[in-house]
């Protein structure tokens, strides 16, 4: 919703980048004025750097792509199998093997974002395999984010995790930003002149705000905590919420229909988050002492094991009519 506002004034990237530009500007602001503890001094990034290019780079150049190539129900199927590769490399990486019940509530979760995404009927087919390459390549960059998301938060805090990925992010978009002004066709007509007049517009403004904030902030801080206190194929099965949240706010927002398999597809989605975390057997963290204090220590031991693991959720709305807004939006 706040990303299809902001479009009308910026293009895909240029408004990436504005999001994680406002986002890494406020929590630095929040570090300097003591509100946020980040202490990064003297530790290895590479691990949360290579988190941040699996997710948000990686996957949101490869979700933009997927979506522009492939139909609405395509995008929609491929993306509701995030659960299922996270859980497949979080028992192949961090030994974290589902229990039976939880594998079939994983499958009823995934089978009521897909019946949402479909739209009750049938799946259509654009015959574009570059668009599902781009779309298996989101699918595997999100599960990547959440098995590092999981493994680094044995070393670091998660507002830590949230600073490096704002900072990363930003960077990256804002000169993938600054190419497709000068050299890429989706840049014509949008000079840094009428970029500038662009952000002027309250309406553009707001969704930059929102999206900076909420859709970066608070839903990524969001992510990289619950990773650090549940398992990861738990944390992916919660993303599938946001499907709910997604069609609620069409029926209350946008006036779009409420229909049959809208009902069905929320019921198998909490159903499935109810059972995978019902019968989920107790587990310790992946390599990590238990304990709050641990994120501190360390001087970034264990940096470069990584590179395995880590994702979920930013905002992603998979609605009948709308998958994925962009940005998890």
């Amino acid at each position: 919703m706040f990303t299809k506002s902001a479009l009308e004034y910026l293009s895909n990237y240029q408004l990436l980048a504005a999001r994680f530009i406002i986002a890494a500007l406020l929590m630095w602001l929040l570090r300097r004025l003591r509100v946020l503890k980040v202490n990064l001094k003297g530790r290895s990034l590479w691990g949360i750097i290579l988190m941040a290019f699996f997710e948000p780079i990686i996957y949101f150049i490869c979700e933009t792509q997927g979506i522009r190539l492939t139909t609405s129900s395509e995008a929609g199927l491929m993306i509701s199998m995030i659960p299922v590769v996270v859980a497949i490399l979080a028992a192949l990486v961090l030994k974290e093997i589902p229990t039976f019940l939880q594998v079939i509530s994983i499958a009823m979760s995934v089978g009521g974002v897909a019946l949402v995404a479909l739209g009750g009927g049938a799946l259509s087919f654009s015959g574009h395999a570059l668009g599902l390459l781009a779309l298996g390549g989101a699918v595997l960059a999100a599960s990547c984010f959440t098995i590092l998301s999981r493994r680094l938060s044995g070393q670091f805090t998660p507002t830590e995790l949230t600073y490096v990925m704002c900072w990363t992010a930003a960077a990256v978009f804002s000169v993938m930003a600054v190419i497709e002004v000068l050299f890429s066709a989706a840049g014509a007509g949008r000079s840094l002149a009428a970029i500038a007049e662009g952000l002027r517009q309250p309406q553009a403004w707001g969704a930059v705000l929102y999206l900076g904030v909420f859709s970066s902030i608070v839903a990524y801080f969001g992510v990289n905590y619950v990773l650090s206190k549940v398992e990861a194929n738990r944390s992916a099965v919660l993303s599938n919420l946001v499907t709910i949240v997604s069609v609620g706010a069409g029926v209350l927002f946008l006036n779009e229909p409420f229909y049959w398999y809208h009902l069905i597809g929320g019921i198998l989605i909490i159903a499935g988050v109810y059972g995978i975390n019902k019968f989920a057997r107790a587990a310790n963290h992946p390599g990590i002492d238990q304990g709050e204090g641990q994120h501190g220590q360390g001087q970034g031991q264990g940096q470069g094991q990584g590179h395995g693991q880590g994702r979920s959720v930013s905002g992603q709305s998979i609605s009948s009519q709308t998958v994925l807004d962009n940005g998890r939006d």
